[in-house]
């Protein structure tokens, strides 16, 4: 389960799922894996965020089996960093479902997810005297990881059909 002190508020209710079996398959769940915590977001094909929150790396599996259940997700893509055989090993065999899951390249993403996070988040302390350059993050952001994990996977799809099936396994 997300860490209530880390998880951020989520745009759509998690519980909420998708009404119509068309919208099905038009997210992703984009996983920052870590050897104790990992970030996850559901990111949808128009680049919007539904969810998102930091958890513990003993929880993801029950966490992505929430979310899976809510969002009916295409695909689970997992950044191919740290932790990342680990948490793969984990998910493949907690699936209920089939589902394909793809690893796919993280380079430079923590630096972009800490320069967002930074842009996005209102500073506490003296970091509200900072320039946004010299501001550090005072809360986990492997969420804004996974975030950007699932734009990346939409821009690299914009292409391909709409319509392909999500349960590629």
């Amino acid at each position: 389960m997300a860490d209530s002190n880390q998880a951020r508020d989520p745009q759509v209710s998690c519980s909420e799922s998708y009404s119509s079996e068309a919208d099905s398959g038009a997210c992703v769940v984009a996983i920052d894996p870590g050897r104790v915590k990992c970030g996850l977001a559901i990111v949808k094909r128009t680049g919007e965020t539904l969810y998102r929150a930091v958890v513990n790396t003993a929880g993801i599996t029950d966490e992505l089996a929430r979310l899976i259940s809510a969002y009916r997700p295409r695909e689970v893509i997992i950044g191919d960093g740290t932790g990342s055989k680990t948490v793969l090993a984990a998910i493949g065999s907690a699936l209920d479902t089939p589902m394909s899951i793809r690893s796919v390249p993280e380079d430079y993403t923590s630096e972009e997810a800490r320069k967002r996070f930074v842009k996005e988040t209102k500073p506490k302390g003296l970091q509200r005297l900072l320039p946004l350059s010299l501001r550090t993050p005072y809360l986990p952001y492997d969420d804004y990881v996974a975030v950007i994990l699932g734009e990346r996977y939409w821009r690299a799809n914009q292409f391909k059909s709409e319509n392909a099936p999500h349960n590629l396994q």
